[in-house]
């Protein structure tokens, strides 16, 4: 079905990566050339990143680098799996990898907006309005308190 699914990664929400890897191997269908994670880490202003010592960036990158392997580890599949980290807007960073790699689904998140989404947009938003191929959003339904 999908040959080349991009998988966008929020390091912070360990139970929600789980869950996009497992879609994707769904939509993947076992028939898949490869399934590549990314994270992107979102770029500082200058004035606030010239404050921040270099170290922190690299802890950071360490970090998320880290996490990608783990999951990666503890994802059983036949299929390629392979992590990437990049700096910027992650939306345009999602739909750039995509591009470059040849994508033909991008599987992220989809979380409840906030009033910041209705000014700006949410990334999930902005990768469907720009992604160049499919893109599947994946929801978690929170529980309803009664």
């Amino acid at each position: 079905m999908f040959k080349r699914i991009l998988v966008a990664i929020d390091i912070n929400q360990v139970d929600v990566n789980r869950a996009l890897i497992e879609r994707a191997l769904v939509l993947s269908n076992g028939q898949a050339d490869s399934i590549e994670l990314i994270h992107v880490i979102n770029e500082l202003p200058m004035y606030v990143a010239a404050q921040i010592p270099q170290e922190i960036y690299q802890q950071s990158h360490k970090a998320a680098q880290d996490t990608l392997d783990s999951l990666i580890e503890n994802t059983q599949s036949d299929l390629p799996l392979t992590a990437t980290i990049v700096s910027g807007k992650p939306w345009y960073q999602i739909v750039r990898a995509a591009q470059k790699s040849s994508a033909d689904l991008i599987v992220l998140a989809a979380h409840d907006p906030s009033i910041a989404d209705v000014f700006l947009g949410s990334v999930a938003n902005q990768v469907v309005r720009h992604a160049g191929c499919s893109v599947y959003l994946h929801r978690e339904i929170a529980a309803v308190a009664t």
